[in-house]
């Protein structure tokens, strides 16, 4: 299959490459009126840099049972990449990178990303970040767990956020005055953080009444002078956001060691199923590429 990626690569994909997919082209900016009147990011950097991470690679392939979100603006539904759904039937057995470009076209900041249709029967697909309906995707992997193994089975469900802005209150007085160009502004990360916050309240519930379930939530609360938007890549910005991810750490060095303890003790999971003839095979190994710049 090609190379595995762990945790750091995640990190690696963001230092390094950060600056170019989030390259700030200052005829987008003017053209776009600093994304007003269109996404503030040309996607040709994303796609080329997703590519050659992912290769060839499709969602059949996957290394475990896996769940990415997208909506779909053409049919107004939720539309998920599944490593199931690749296995069952060749025309969902898309390729990784288009998952991964699907969940990160955020709403003014990338294009949607199309999949035409497979068949006379399907339309074609125009998605946007699955943020929009599962910013915290914690319940959709829960649920796609329990439709697999059974609601019996022992599970251990670890959510890790992106970073709480509750340090940045807004009092009555400033919103009073608010209108459609300043809700505009705000309401796509009003929207993200409420339905994190509500899913995190959810599966703890959920967890809480099954005994055989047991929730892990780390989140990390972003200071009032640090920026919490995701297309600042700066060195400065980069080492900020290690140093805070070390402080979550160390804040919850319990809570890891009592999750690390757990995953020692679980029994293995289910064998994956063998892959269908359309996913066997060679494919183009992934890579990831060189930073530039």
């Amino acid at each position: 299959m090609g190379s595995h990626y762990a945790a750091s690569d995640l990190v690696a994909l963001y230092t390094d490459h950060g600056h170019e997919i989030f390259h700030k082209d200052l005829r987008k900016q003017i053209a776009s009126v600093k994304g007003w009147f269109d996404e503030l990011y040309d996607e040709t950097p994303l796609e080329r840099i997703l590519q050659q991470y992912f290769g060839g690679v499709t969602m059949a392939r996957a290394v475990t049972e896996l769940v990415v979100t997208s909506y779909d603006m053409f049919t107004s539904r939720p539309y998920l990449f599944k490593r199931k759904y690749g296995i069952e039937q060749t025309q969902w057995d898309h390729p990784m990178w288009w998952g991964a470009r699907s969940t990160s076209a955020a709403p003014t900041y990338f294009e949607p990303f199309r999949i035409p249709p497979s068949d006379d029967d399907d339309s074609e697909h125009v998605l946007v970040d699955g943020g929009v309906f599962a910013n915290n995707p914690a319940v959709c992997a829960y649920i796609e767990a329990i439709k697999l193994w059974g609601n019996q089975t022992p599970m251990i469900v670890c959510s890790v956020g992106t970073g709480d802005k509750a340090m940045r209150g807004r009092t009555k007085a400033e919103l009073d005055g608010w209108g459609k160009i300043e809700w505009a502004q705000k309401i796509l990360d009003t929207v993200f953080d409420g339905v994190a916050d509500t899913v995190d309240y959810q599966m703890g519930i959920l967890c809480g009444t099954a005994p055989q379930h047991t929730y892990f939530r780390f989140q990390a609360d972003i200071p009032s002078d640090m920026s919490a938007a995701m297309d600042v890549a700066t060195p400065d910005q980069v080492e900020r956001l290690r140093r805070l991810g070390a402080e979550v750490v160390n804040q919850n060095r319990a809570m890891l060691d009592e999750l690390c303890e757990l995953l020692r003790q679980r029994e293995a999971p289910p064998d994956l199923p063998d892959l269908p003839n359309h996913a066997a095979g060679e494919v183009e190994a992934p890579h990831p590429p060189a930073p530039v710049g």
